[in-house]
């Protein structure tokens, strides 16, 4: 998305994601047998065949939302709850950041976001930590970067700690 375009974007009232509604879905609770939610995770790759690696991976620990770009990501920002996202930088039209943009300026919302890319060139870097990106993970990473990125983010955003245990992390 181009610096002087503008993205409408906007948040229904009722939003689910209104900041007074936020928060992790309660983690399972192994002591009844009623099954409880899982956090929420918005993965956004533009690559099908990653994004589906990572949604597998991801499944283990979240309720994932996997979306092929940065509109579907704002939609579903939009219209559902989300706890965590992780965005790919480059998807077609609307960037990752721009996403992060959007849901901080636009929806004002305080969403943990995760980016991960390629090519961290400075200004990325830079735009990603000015708009208050948890984490911005280089392309490789392996599976246990991941599930430490994401646990470090459930605790510091909400005191949530047993993200890890949710994964086997002794596999690479």
């Amino acid at each position: 998305m181009a610096q002087d375009e503008a993205l409408e974007v906007t948040l229904p009232p009722s939003s689910p994601n209104e900041p007074s509604r936020r928060g992790p879905h309660p983690v399972e609770d192994t002591t009844t047998t009623e099954p409880v939610a899982r956090p929420r995770l918005l993965l956004a790759e533009d690559d099908a065949g990653l994004r589906e690696t990572l949604a597998e991976i991801l499944s283990v620990a979240f309720e994932v939302a996997a979306v092929t770009g940065g509109r579907e990501a704002l939609e579903c920002v939009s219209q559902s709850p989300v706890d965590v996202a992780l965005f790919d930088v480059q998807m077609g039209e609307i960037s990752g950041l721009d996403v992060v943009r959007v849901v901080r300026v636009e929806f004002e919302l305080q969403l943990p976001c995760l980016l991960m890319t390629a090519r961290p060139d400075e200004q990325t870097v830079a735009e990603a930590s000015r708009l208050g990106v948890a984490e911005l993970l280089e392309k490789p990473f392996r599976r246990r970067r991941l599930v430490e990125s994401l646990d470090q983010v459930m605790r510091s955003a909400y005191g949530q700690d047993d993200t890890l245990e949710w994964f086997d992390v002794r596999r690479n």
